[in-house]
């Protein structure tokens, strides 16, 4: 749609709240629908979203702002594989901080969006923030803290390895990636990689691989 049809359109909105309310929830909803469950994504059944990254945006805002924190929920953890395999994890970033600034978040969706941030923060070489929300997101579901400060690092460290190992199967993808590694210091407790998981509930999904945004899907300026 041209830009000034675009206008037109949220200045006729604008007149009746009523009728504009409705229309963005409708529109939300619309857009939020297409993003596949991810692993529906990792088979393949992502189809082609380049051309909706605007209305996917504009659906994110909407229901960040306006939906209840469930299905509020589900729609994160799509769209944070979708950005995920794009890439983007500073826009991932900037989507989770603000749905964790909403009140009434009930603490499994807490802790399942810190999880998430502190998973985007490892990807931005931010290690700092991402133990920060790790803690937050352990501290909300009651589970103990590594024993080791650094003992966090090394579960991420030991899925990253793994998960570079499953690339090397047939079919694989075998294309580099710069190496990013915490093995060696001082491991962390029995039981603590599967603690998050377990509590966050089935929506919840392991982080893949970062892969190489698309050309034609570009990250939010």
């Amino acid at each position: 749609m041209h830009e000034l049809l675009r206008q037109y359109a949220a200045e006729r909105l604008a007149g009746d709240p009523a009728d504009e309310q409705a229309t963005r929830r409708r529109h939300a909803l619309h857009y939020a629908a297409l993003l596949p469950d991810p692993a529906e994504a990792a088979a393949g059944g992502e189809g082609n979203l380049d051309a909706e990254v605007e209305n996917l945006r504009a659906a994110t805002d909407w229901l960040i702002s306006h939906t209840d924190p469930a299905r509020l929920d589900g729609h994160l953890v799509r769209l944070c594989a979708l950005y995920r395999r794009r890439g983007w994890f500073r826009e991932t970033q900037a989507i989770l901080t603000a749905a964790l600034e909403r009140d009434g978040v009930p603490v499994l969706e807490q802790a399942r969006w810190h999880r998430l941030l502190g998973e985007a923060c490892m990807q931005l070489g931010e290690p700092g923030p991402a133990r920060a929300h790790a803690e937050r997101s352990l501290a909300l579901l009651g589970s103990p803290m590594p024993a080791s400060t650094l003992g966090w690092l090394d579960v991420l460290a030991t899925q990253a390895l793994q998960r570079r190992l499953r690339r090397l199967r047939p079919g694989g993808s075998m294309s580099p990636r710069p190496a990013r590694s915490w093995l060696g210091r001082s491991p962390a407790p029995p039981g603590f990689a599967g603690s998050l998981a377990a509590r966050s509930g089935p929506r919840s999904t392991p982080p893949t691989e970062p892969v190489t945004p698309s050309s034609s899907l570009g990250p939010r300026s």
